[in-house]
């Protein structure tokens, strides 16, 4: 069975290269709720992504977008098998639903 994503909710910020998504993997009937977020490490100026994982989806929403959140891990890319062309896919599928919802 494929891996799916939501993207729940999500904040960028261009200009500082950074963002959190509030994210659903889906793997059959498995779903995994988590914060994923990209930032400049201050110290040493390198990109890092970093997630935290919620049991389910209204604890992960609650979260976002994880200011208050101590439990994240450093990770290569959103990891779970999920490709970083699949989660900007997803963020702009979620965007254009959003903008859909709103001209309504």
């Amino acid at each position: 069975m494929a891996i799916s994503l939501e993207v729940l909710d999500y904040a960028g910020d261009d200009e500082h290269g950074r963002f959190c998504a509030a994210v659903c993997v889906r793997d059959g009937n498995a779903r995994q709720y988590l914060l994923y977020r990209g930032r400049t490490d201050d110290g040493t100026q390198r990109f890092v992504h970093e997630t935290a994982d919620f049991p389910d989806e209204r604890t992960v929403k609650k979260a976002f977008p994880g200011y208050f959140v101590e439990s994240w891990k450093e990770t290569e890319g959103l990891g779970h098998g999920v490709t970083t062309r699949a989660f900007w896919e997803a963020v702009d599928a979620s965007r254009e639903s959003r903008n859909r919802a709103r001209a309504q």
